[in-house]
């Protein structure tokens, strides 16, 4: 009885080319929060992650990360909203050949991300130290 949201993936595509010895890829997510039974009407923020991850048989290795949080906005007479994402430009290094068929992009909720990223310090402003006249 306590749960809030309840998030799906619908569909997922993506998009490469390569520039400049670049690997850039769009990825496109579509989704569905669905309302539980202690949720209610207002804006979520999904957070979802998109990881490339170069999986070869010895040890798997992330590639590249991001965390990206979407706006969903709930209605006060709904039970569930439906959202899209598209994802422009995340590149990394073109991986020599014949390894770019080990790479795998994932795609997923992460909570947990989400959380952390909200509880690291934020950089404190106009707090320089003054330097010290010299003489």
């Amino acid at each position: 009885m306590s749960l809030k949201y309840q998030g799906i993936f619908v569909r997922a595509a993506r998009d490469c080319a390569v520039v400049n010895g670049q690997m850039v890829m769009r990825v496109g997510v579509q989704g569905r929060i669905i309302v539980g039974p202690a949720g209610g009407p207002g804006q979520v923020d999904v957070p979802v992650r998109i990881a490339v991850v170069a999986a070869p048989l010895t040890a798997a290795k992330v590639v590249v990360t991001k965390l990206i949080r979407i706006p969903v906005m709930i209605g006060a007479s709904d039970d569930n909203a439906d959202f899209t994402h598209i994802e422009e430009g995340l590149s990394f290094p073109l991986p020599p050949p014949g390894e770019l068929e080990d790479y795998i992009v994932y795609i997923g909720f992460d909570p947990v991300g989400a959380a952390a990223q909200d509880q690291k310090p934020k950089p404190a402003v106009g707090n320089k130290p003054k330097p010290k006249p010299t003489g």
